[in-house]
């Protein structure tokens, strides 16, 4: 085994299957318990973080996707608010879950037809939610479709654990899991505040593409020490091999900042069958870097097969600590405004509805200075 920090130009611009992940089968599918992880979880591809318009959300998540022949497997780990409690006003299974703190399940069993269909399941962590059927390029909506998926949800150590078992069957017939690709997304819909992000970044139908193989391919999983927008953080990409024979691969982390150079570290290893390696990328604490972009990928030493790959973003952010549904307290007054460069005229909305109950406005006056001469 080899392991530097190098110019990894050359490998990350060799050409990519039309896969994301090359995922090897479960030797034993995961048991659907809401507890979602550790040994039953090792063959699964691993992610850290879900994202939304180009960036992570800070509120933490892992997302797992896995297969046997005859099931899809995902699960999600999603941290509970350090204050409050998850929004579960839902106590009947409706799509009306999305008013929830609440997941979504999206896959699409022919991502390249032109007439496709997204197979979604919406639920909170009580366990309700309900099933859609979205078409592209044919018919419309189907809301009389029912996956039936079985689900099962529990709370850890300060986590929400979600876990789904998706028969093939329920979406399509004489189908296997290694046979073609499948496209996944996960999703988060976060509330109080409202953010919604997915492991791919984008809305609904969009997800990752996926390939299921019966041997020949690593497990990935991506983790991270601690909160990656503080800095001081380190990433680690764990591969395992659960074939048989050696697997010959190259994996790489390139973390750009706008800040150089890059942060890069990867590895060449030849993973002997039940082999485990952790591939380390260190942040130091006092780095000064403000937007960070990071691109994973496990390949065969020639490039020409990907296993794996995902390129998420995030700017440098503060300590975040979830109040959930709590509000800031508001400033006895408080304004915004607009300047208008072509009329050079200014608009001003003052806010009073902070002021104490008791206090009488007798009026309200601004003072527009010039920055330089300081003149009003």
């Amino acid at each position: 085994m080899k392991t530097r920090c190098a110019c990894l130009c050359a490998l990350l611009s060799l050409s990519v299957l039309a896969a994301d992940c090359v995922v090897p089968l479960f030797g034993r599918a995961p048991v659907i318990d809401g507890k979602a992880g550790g040994a039953e979880w090792a063959r699964a591809a691993g992610f850290t973080g879900f994202q939304w318009k180009g960036n992570l959300e800070q509120r933490r998540v892992r997302g797992y996707v896995g297969a046997t022949e005859t099931h899809l497997y995902v699960a999600v780990v999603s941290q509970l608010p350090d204050k409050g409690d998850l929004v579960t006003k839902l106590d009947r299974d409706s799509l009306k879950a999305v008013h929830d703190d609440s997941l979504e399940v999206y896959v699409c069993p022919t991502p390249e037809a032109a007439k496709r269909v997204d197979y979604q399941f919406l639920t909170n962590s009580k366990g309700f939610g309900g099933y859609n059927i979205h078409q592209v390029g044919g018919d419309s909506e189907n809301v009389a479709w029912k996956g039936d998926w079985r689900h099962a949800s529990g709370f850890h150590d300060g986590e929400w654990h979600f876990e789904c078992a998706i028969p093939i069957s329920s979406m399509v017939k004489d189908r296997t899991a290694t046979k073609g690709e499948w496209r996944i997304n996960l999703t988060r819909n976060w509330k109080n505040p409202w953010t919604w992000s997915s492991l791919a970044g984008a809305y609904a139908q969009g997800g990752l593409r996926f390939q299921f193989v019966t041997a020949g391919a690593p497990s990935v999983d991506y983790r991270v020490t601690s909160d990656p927008f503080l800095a001081n953080f380190t990433g680690q990409l764990i591969l395992t091999n659960p074939g048989t024979t050696t697997l010959p691969l190259r994996a790489a982390m390139v973390l750009e900042r706008n800040r150089m150079p890059a942060i890069r570290a990867d590895m060449d290893l030849a993973m002997a069958p039940g082999a485990k390696h952790t591939l380390v990328l260190p942040v130091p604490e006092n780095d000064p870097t403000t937007k960070y972009t990071l691109q994973i990928r496990v390949a065969s030493p020639d490039g020409k097969t990907v296993y794996h790959a995902r390129k998420v973003s995030w700017p440098r952010g503060k300590p975040h600590v979830w109040l959930a549904g709590e509000k800031k307290k508001a400033l006895p007054i408080d304004f915004r405004f607009a300047y208008y460069p072509y009329t050079n005229a200014m608009r001003l909305a003052v806010d009073i509805n902070g002021m104490p109950e008791d206090a009488k406005l007798k009026g309200l006056k601004a003072l527009i200075r010039d920055r330089d001469s300081g003149e009003a």
